[in-house]
Order: C-alpha cells, then sequence, then structure tokens
C-alpha cells in the first residue's frame, strides 16, 4: 500500500500548533501574574517575547498594563476636578482665543474638549462634580478678597445651565451635595468684618434651605446630610 506522507503531517502540524497556542495562552497568564505581584521588569521580558504572530488584543492589552498612557491638557487655569466616575476632566481658564473667562470639560480618555462655559468676570477657583458625575458646579470664589463672584452649576448630560448666582459682594467657597440636588455657598455680606454665611441652596427651585455659620471651605458628608 502506498501511504501519503501528507497524511501524517496535518494531524502533526495541528499538534504543533495547538500546543504553541497552549504555550502563548500560559505565558500571558504568567505575565499577568508578574504584573498583579509587582513583578513587571520579569513579566514584561516574557511578553515581549511572546511569538508576534500569536500576538491579538490579549497581548495589546497587556503591553498598555506596563506602559499606561498619561493625558496632558494645556491650560492656564487655576483649578482642575477629575469626575468620580474617571471619564472627565474640568479645569477653569482664560480663553485667550475669545477674551474670556470658562469653565471647560474634556474626554478623560481622548483628551478632547466637551463643553466650555463662560460668564465668568475672573478664573474659575472652585469646581465640584456631583458623585454621579452628572452634575458640575463652578465659580470664580475668594477665599482671600471680596469680589463680585458668579457660580452656576451644569447638566453634563445634557449640556445645559440649571442654576447661576451672582454675588456683587463675593463668594468664598463652593460645594456640590453628592446627589447633585443642593449647592453650598459660603458667601460674603456686607460690613467692615468681611463676614458672611453658608447658604444651602436646592437646586430645583433655587431657594436657600437653610443657612449656616460662614466658612471658606466647604464640603459635604458622604450621604449629603451635613
Amino acid at each position: 500500500l502506498g501511504l501519503d506522507s501528507a497524511e501524517f503531517s496535518t494531524p502533526a502540524k495541528n499538534a504543533l500548533a495547538n500546543e504553541r497556542h497552549v504555550a502563548y495562552a500560559n505565558l500571558l497568564s504568567l505575565v499577568h501574574h508578574g504584573w498583579q505581584a509587582n513583578d513587571g521588569v520579569e513579566a514584561k521580558k516574557l511578553l515581549d517575547a511572546a511569538p508576534e504572530e500569536l500576538r491579538g488584543w490579549e497581548w495589546r492589552y497587556l503591553q498598555r498594563l506596563f506602559a499606561p498612557q498619561v493625558l496632558t491638557l494645556k491650560t492656564n487655569g487655576t483649578c482642575v476636578a477629575i469626575s468620580p466616575n474617571g471619564k472627565f476632566v474640568a479645569s477653569g481658564e482664560f480663553d485667550a482665543n475669545q477674551k474670556r473667562y470658562v469653565l471647560k470639560t474634556w474626554d478623560a480618555d481622548t483628551g478632547t474638549q466637551r463643553g466650555a462655559y463662560s460668564g465668568f468676570r475672573d478664573l474659575v477657583k472652585n469646581v465640584a462634580f456631583s458623585s454621579d458625575s452628572k452634575r458640575l458646579a463652578g465659580g470664580n470664589t475668594s477665599s482671600f478678597n471680596r469680589q463680585p463672584s458668579e457660580v452656576a452649576v451644569w447638566d453634563l448630560e445634557h449640556n445645559r445651565e440649571i442654576f447661576s448666582r451672582t454675588s456683587e459682594d463675593g463668594y468664598a467657597g463652593l460645594a456640590l451635595s453628592p446627589s447633585g440636588q443642593q449647592l453650598a455657598l459660603a458667601e460674603y455680606t456686607g460690613g467692615e468684618d468681611k463676614r458672611g454665611a453658608i447658604a444651602v441652596i436646592d437646586l430645583a427651585s433655587g431657594k436657600v434651605e437653610r443657612t449656616l455659620p460662614f466658612f471658606h471651605h466647604l464640603e459635604f458628608s458622604p450621604d449629603g446630610k451635613q
């Protein structure tokens, strides 16, 4: 009987290819375990030794773990905030092209500008996100000098302003509640003592819910009750 050698070579090739894929999978598993154990140098060597013809999305994913991208935003502002969900960056700055003070929002992954909110007479020095990252508050507050101040809150999902308030005596600070439903403002009042009060405002109605003793730096408790 005459037998074609190809009948034997094909199963052998398939077995060899299967062994190479198994070895590749085991190598990537070792790489990931090494990265988790903070043994980055040796893990990276193993990753670089993986056969190029077998590299797919999983190899590229591990590669990015060892070389995370750093987002750089060019801004001339004085304050920056990152949303709780990590998707947005907010920065207060002076827009030299349009000659105005603005609060800008950026995509944290790509660095693409998403919005620019104006209406301020000075640099925005205080910004705050709600805990669900759906609302953003900003204002040209000052903890040291009285000056006319503007504060506003935006709905980022619909890209619209939902609240604004101006004080000729100025605001010293602001805080947005975790739910994004309340805004606390430390507002200077008239008089030589340069003191004032904290107003807790319901954003739906725009009304002051309660007034507290004056303080420059404001923060809500995690449950928003204090």
